[in-house]
């Protein structure tokens, strides 16, 4: 069948990334980091966009995609509040 072992992390991560596109886009904030006062804005302050919410969000399509751009954003930068694909598209969590 369409969903195995094999393909239900990226059903899943489709999932996901599309909640966190729509909530942070829509909302600033997923409902976890609305909870913890966290908002989503780009360096200058401004509301994400949708475009900028699916790019921050696409490696959350597989856990290991999301475990690199966590990794290379805590290598590459001194900014605690970005992972890699925020740096690609000038977004922060504050």
């Amino acid at each position: 069948g369409f969903f195995n072992v094999y393909s239900f992390p990226f059903a899943s991560g489709a999932i996901t990334v599309i909640y966190f596109m729509i909530f942070e886009s829509s909302r600033g904030a997923s409902f976890g980091k609305s909870i913890m006062n966290l908002k989503v804005k780009t360096k200058d302050g401004s509301n994400v966009t949708i475009e900028k919410a699916f790019i921050r969000n696409i490696s959350k399509l597989h856990p290991i995609l999301l475990l690199l751009d966590l990794a290379a954003g805590l290598v590459t930068s001194t900014d605690l509040h970005q992972k890699y694909s925020d740096r690609i598209v000038n977004t922060t969590v504050e």
